[in-house]
């Protein structure tokens, strides 16, 4: 559920969840309102119906990918973590912080990521 963080009448909306401002000639007319993720990246985008059209507001989020929980360290998604995967690591390594590779969560991918993909070597989960 999203909602507006209040504000004087005629100030522009604010929602909480995905931090947008949507001024609020954007609002007029509004029938609709659909909230998912439209590319991919686990964070809710929107997506307005209006009177006068449709709008689309795609969270701008920090960078980051969808991943099964079962199995992070799959980063090609083919179902095996393997060569493909490997590759994907090298390709971040030293940078991409918070992506799919920094599997610790440390800020950076490095020897410790990939000790763990090597770990994880095999068909997933």
């Amino acid at each position: 559920i999203y909602r507006n963080l209040g504000g004087n009448p005629g100030d522009n909306v604010t929602l909480q969840e995905i931090g947008h401002v949507i001024p609020n000639n954007m609002l007029g007319g509004v029938h609709d309102v659909g909230v998912f993720d439209i590319n991919g990246d686990c964070h809710p985008d929107i997506v307005l119906g209006r009177c006068t059209g449709t709008q689309v507001w795609i969270n701008q989020a920090p960078k980051s990918a969808c991943r099964t929980p079962a199995c992070p360290w799959d980063l090609t998604q083919d179902g095996n973590v393997g060569v493909g995967d490997l590759l994907a690591l090298f390709a971040e390594w030293g940078t991409d912080p918070g992506g799919p590779p920094d599997f610790n969560g440390d800020g950076i991918v490095g020897i410790a990521d990939l000790l763990e993909l090597f770990s994880n070597w095999g068909p997933c989960p």
